[in-house]
């Protein structure tokens, strides 16, 4: 007779775990772009991106005091992936903070989509999933403020313009 009792705990466990189970989308790139799937959409999970080729970056950045060790996929590589068609792109973020930006400003320090700082995946407070990271300790010009707009953090989307 308490048996039926357990049953919602059951299927509410059988419910998160099916949540939980299936990766959720981090990035999304549209728009001037030629997927395989024929769309001008596609979709990344965390587990995407880690499968691209990886880059590391040992910088320093304004919104830390010490060096990190930065890791993900080059933006490059991203859009050569989904088959971009344009240097123009506009970066959103989470918050709806957009940034127009033409990668011919920028190409030569081959910023990454980084997923990992020092080591950890990223979560939402620690600026994450993505941050668009230069590698500012590399490259002396990009302690110019006017490099910091660019390293967009709590990346969602990127939207390649025709």
């Amino acid at each position: 007779m308490k048996s039926w009792r357990c049953w919602p705990l059951f299927l509410l466990g059988i419910w998160v775990g099916s949540v939980q189970a299936s990766a959720p989308v981090v990035l999304t790139i549209s728009g001037h772009i030629q997927a395989k799937n024929g769309s001008h959409r596609v979709d990344f999970t965390v587990a995407d991106l880690q499968k691209l080729p990886q880059q590391r970056y040992r910088t320093l950045n304004p919104w830390v005091s010490t060096p990190h060790t930065y890791q993900g996929p080059r933006l490059t590589d991203l859009l050569k992936r989904v088959g971009a068609h344009s240097q123009k792109l506009t970066l959103v973020a989470l918050n709806d903070y957009r940034l127009d930006l033409n990668l011919t400003d920028i190409r030569k320090y081959q910023p990454i989509v980084a997923w990992s700082d020092n080591g950890q995946q990223m979560s939402l407070r620690e600026h994450g999933p993505l941050w668009l990271m230069l590698p500012v300790s590399q490259y002396s010009e990009l302690k110019a403020s006017r490099y910091n707009q660019y390293m967009i953090w709590q990346l969602r989307q990127i939207i390649v313009q025709n």
